[in-house]
């Protein structure tokens, strides 16, 4: 077992009730010691949030919930979330310095809630659930913009003119459709930034602050 996640070393889910510590250098390094207490856990975040904290997001029961690390590990907080009225299939947690949101949502990225926090996860409250202006799933990571706005993707099944892209400017109670953008299927976070998968259907794209967008020519 490994006490704490190192500098530079990544958390991975390693099966039930497992979290793996790894190194770019030395591989799998090892199973961390302390498990948070989630019944399940659906997702772990690529790399620590600006102020160094670990996020986890799983379920209590069959409620939602998220579990943070302030200490590379050694200890962790759980945070339920609340009654969301179906099945989880992942919940994700996305910060810009105090600010984060977690994200439930359900089968084939169905939007069931989404929960903000301005106090850098310590409290959360519910902002937006399945219903409202928005779209009706979230495909991977939203995305927090510095002039306060969200930006959330719904999987790529339209037509291109008509884009995939919706924003927030309250939190993420209602959202706006913003067209005439590229198709996109999901963004996920990585150590460096944000990608956009499927980007005009065969390509990636990449952002570090969501505002900006380079195209990868990668497919």
């Amino acid at each position: 077992p490994v006490g704490t996640v190192g500098a530079g070393q990544i958390l991975r889910y390693d099966g039930p009730r497992a979290l793996a510590v790894w190194s770019a250098t030395r591989g799998r390094v090892g199973t961390l010691a302390r498990f948070p207490a989630l019944d399940a856990v659906n997702w772990v975040a690529p790399a620590p949030s600006g102020d160094g904290a670990w996020w986890v997001g799983g379920t209590v029961g069959a409620e939602p919930a998220v579990a943070v690390s302030r200490d590379a590990g050694a200890s962790w907080d759980v945070r339920p979330l609340g009654t969301v009225g179906a099945t989880v299939e992942s919940v994700r947690v996305s910060t810009l310095g105090p600010e984060a949101y977690a994200v439930v949502t359900g089968a084939g990225w169905a939007r069931l809630g989404i929960f903000h926090s301005t106090d850098s996860g310590a409290t959360f409250a519910r902002t937006g659930d399945g219903g409202g202006a928005g779209p009706a799933a979230i495909a991977g990571d939203v995305v927090p913009l510095l002039d306060g706005r969200l930006l959330a993707v719904s999987p790529g099944v339209d037509d291109p003119q008509d884009g995939d892209w919706w924003i927030s400017a309250d939190d993420g109670r209602t959202f706006t459709q913003a067209r005439y953008l590229p198709m996109v299927g999901r963004i996920d976070r990585t150590v460096a930034g944000y990608v956009a998968n499927d980007f005009f259907r065969d390509y990636a794209a990449f952002t570090r602050d969501g505002a900006t967008w380079r195209k990868l020519e990668v497919w």
